[in-house]
């Protein structure tokens, strides 16, 4: 593992969520026997699902550039995940209005908003192939279970995101130190990581809107909607969206069990 101090720089801003519901809730049956790719799919189609609506009642629509699914990591589990990539000059205040309306709508405990530049408030460091090639899945998955389960005090490895073919890691606000962060991620990344990766530090932005579902049943995105006049984006979540989306996840099947090959009947006595 080697170590560079190259900026990495990035004008858009990003939107992250996933569909699987939080951590009080039940995971939809049959969601984990699912590979990959079918939970890409998943989430595409999620994504596909709602987005023309709230862009079109925040009036964002044209700061929009494209969704993307990607890897996403959190508390050792990786799963898929929508970046949704909007132009610079998007309104942060709108885009939480977005991530609020998203976490009431599928229910998630957090949903970040991050924007990488060389001024950000937050530390961020980049897992990236020395070769310039990018991180493969499997790479990836196998990675972050390295650095989760060597990280004893589980705080810099607490989450991750794919961001073009690498891995980043934001030290969250209110959290670690930027020193013990950085020495935390070299440290474990020195001693269990191939030397084929490098470490390139950078900064970003980076906000949550997040809700207790276990004490305030989602009134945190619903106060946030309020306060800023969405009343009528949260109405459509509530007597609309919502039971949507509750269709979509019911509808989710379980893996296809392959059937076990017997012995042929030429073989049997």
């Amino acid at each position: 593992m080697s170590e560079e101090g190259k900026p990495t720089g990035s004008s858009s801003r990003r939107l992250s969520y996933e569909i699987v519901p939080g951590s009080i809730f039940p995971v939809p049956k049959g969601f984990e026997s699912l590979s990959f790719t079918r939970k890409v799919k998943l989430q595409r189609r999620a994504e596909q699902l709602f987005s023309d609506r709230i862009l079109k009642r925040l009036g964002i629509a044209s700061r929009r550039i494209r969704a993307d699914i990607a890897r996403g990591g959190w508390e050792g589990s990786v799963s898929a995940s929508t970046q949704i990539i909007f132009s610079e000059d998007a309104s942060v205040e709108l885009l939480k209005d977005y991530a609020a309306a998203l976490g009431l709508l599928w229910r998630q405990d957090a949903v970040a908003i991050s924007r990488l530049h060389p001024d950000g408030k937050c530390l961020v460091i980049r897992i990236v192939r020395v070769d310039g090639k990018r991180l493969n899945g499997a790479q990836i998955d196998r990675f972050y279970r390295i650095l989760y389960e060597n990280d004893q005090a589980k705080q810099a490895t607490i989450g991750f995101t794919e961001h073009d073919g690498s891995m980043l890691f934001v030290n969250l606000p209110g959290g670690m130190s930027d020193k013990a962060f950085e020495t935390t991620l070299v440290t474990l990344a020195e001693e269990h990581l191939s030397a084929d990766v490098f470490l390139d530090f950078a900064r970003a932005d980076f906000e949550l809107e997040s809700t207790d579902w276990s004490n305030d049943h989602g009134e945190g995105y619903r106060q946030r909607l309020r306060e800023t006049g969405r009343s009528d984006l949260l109405d459509w979540i509530e007597n609309t969206a919502r039971h949507e989306a509750e269709r979509f996840l019911a509808k989710i099947k379980p893996a296809a069990r392959k059937a076990r090959k017997g012995p042929s009947r030429r073989n049997r006595r």
